[in-house]
């Protein structure tokens, strides 16, 4: 496998391309660097899942018989009968399993709760990674299963379908066993929310690959919101926005952490900081506000610059100490050319053009 993170999947925002990309793989990325994802080991998490779909399959074969003997126990469904026999396999005998410390709602998660390494080589999964697990198992199967987003009265769920044009089979087996509750069902969860959350969120809509690391990297910004980890949390929502500019809430977490970011780095500025001119050749997230990805590159270079020994040295350390400089900076500019480029900036005491 071609080592790969997870901003050159995002970059492509081609669902073509993230199809033909190991969804496990993509949510094992998106967890990078993230506490807790210096345990994760990335070959041993695909080697066991490939290992688990041969054994699923060697299981389902030898089941069929059951079928075969009595298909109206299994709703005259073959495909039915895989995703029971793939499910009946890995929990029963695989060791797939929620894990019993985070089943109450008022339980913090981590990043092995949310990424699914945390089933492979942790206690256990989540309804966050389980519906993954069965996605990337029953895929290795030729499966046509998707991810689907749902949300309760109490939180946001994840679950997964068999969607293959022809039949549709909703699988909720984050708990023991295999239940197959209808659309009506989750939307009962939460009366008054929907159908609008299925127009703004995309609720119960099967997702396309862009939409599903879209998915992984809102975790991945939670996670590092949690930490009050402001701009990789940002960093995190505004590819997420990218990938799926037309979740409206997507764009409104990020405006959320844009904030809590700008008071951070507000709360660090010497008195007089320079003005920020952002330079951008050509669009990085094309779909997005342009003043969004203005602000977002902005704050990125703020915080390069405080963080910097040598200006902190040069300007920023005097100017708060109230001493009196020569020359104090007037403009910072921040340029990112081309896309994909790292950013640079300059600080000087010229007037900004």
């Amino acid at each position: 496998m071609t080592p790969v993170t997870w901003k050159e999947l995002a970059y492509s925002r081609d669902d073509g391309r993230l199809a033909q990309v190991d969804i496990a793989f993509v949510n094992l990325a998106c967890a990078a660097d993230l506490p807790g994802a210096e345990k994760i080991d990335v070959p041993r998490c695909i080697d066991t899942l490939n290992d688990w779909a041969k054994k699923s399959l060697w299981y389902t074969n030898k089941m069929f018989r059951k079928f075969d003997s009595n298909p109206g126990a299994y709703r005259n469904s073959r495909n039915y009968f895989r995703v029971l026999a793939m499910i009946t396999h890995l929990q029963r005998d695989l060791g797939v399993k929620y894990n019993p410390a985070k089943m109450s709602l008022d339980v913090p998660f981590d990043t092995a709760d949310t990424f699914i390494h945390g089933v492979i080589q942790g206690d256990g999964g989540t309804c966050a990674t389980l519906p993954i697990i069965y996605t990337a198992v029953g895929r290795r199967l030729g499966y046509p299963i998707k991810l689907v987003s749902s949300q309760s009265r109490m939180s946001g769920h994840l679950f997964c379908r068999w969607h293959d044009g022809q039949e549709q089979l909703n699988i909720e087996a984050t708990a023991q066993g295999l239940s197959t509750p209808s659309d009506d069902d989750y939307r009962n969860d939460a009366p008054g929310l929907y159908p609008k959350l299925e127009q703004t969120a995309f609720h119960l809509v099967s997702m396309t690959p862009r939409r599903e690391m879209a998915n992984f990297l809102m975790q991945r910004g939670l996670r590092w919101q949690e930490l009050d980890m402001f701009g990789l949390a940002a960093e995190s929502f505004i590819f997420a926005c990218s990938l799926a500019p037309e979740i409206v809430g997507a764009l409104a977490v990020f405006g959320k952490a844009m904030n809590h970011w700008m008071d951070f780095l507000d709360a660090r500025k010497p008195p007089n900081f320079p003005m920020v001119c952002v330079h951008i050749n050509g669009r990085h997230f094309p779909d997005l506000p342009a003043k969004a990805e203005g602000d977002f590159f902005a704050c990125e270079a703020m915080e390069l610059a405080l963080t910097s020994e040598e200006l902190n040295r040069k300007w920023w350390g005097p100017m708060k100490d109230g001493q009196t400089l020569p020359r104090t900076p007037k403009k910072m500019h921040v340029y990112r050319t081309p896309v994909k480029g790292n950013m640079t900036f300059e600080v000087t005491d010229n007037a900004c053009v």
